[in-house]
């Protein structure tokens, strides 16, 4: 134990450099050194925007989730919608108004013959 110590630089603490000491190193291959050195120059850019996109990807499928339910309710009221609107639209065709002369209509009114065709 005394050789221990004696080996731990003063103001580190002794399992600490145990450990380090202890710890391999890993071997570094020297085939890629222009993807190394395009890491190093550019950081982890294509991680962020890789675990951005990830992010986005998982809070779409929750959102799809939870509103699974309410979007086929949606899409079942648009469709009845749809198909009320198109049925209105034949019901509501224009009718053909007949027009005639006024000063007639005045007329029959005042003789009282209108009232008498409808009867």
């Amino acid at each position: 134990e005394e050789e221990e110590e004696e080996e731990v630089p003063e103001g580190e603490d002794a399992t600490l450099y145990r450990a380090k000491k202890v710890q391999k190193e890993k071997p570094f291959h020297f085939t890629n050194l222009s993807e190394v050195k395009n890491k190093w120059e550019h950081g982890e850019q294509t991680g962020r925007d890789e675990r951005r996109e990830e992010r986005k990807q998982e809070i779409q499928t929750i959102r799809n989730r939870l509103f699974m339910g309410k979007q086929g309710k949606m899409k079942e009221a648009y469709q009845q919608a749809i198909i009320q609107s198109e049925s209105s639209a034949n019901l509501n065709k224009p009718e053909k108004i007949e027009s005639c002369d006024t000063k007639s209509l005045k007329e029959r009114f005042e003789k009282g013959e209108l009232f008498n065709e409808r009867e």
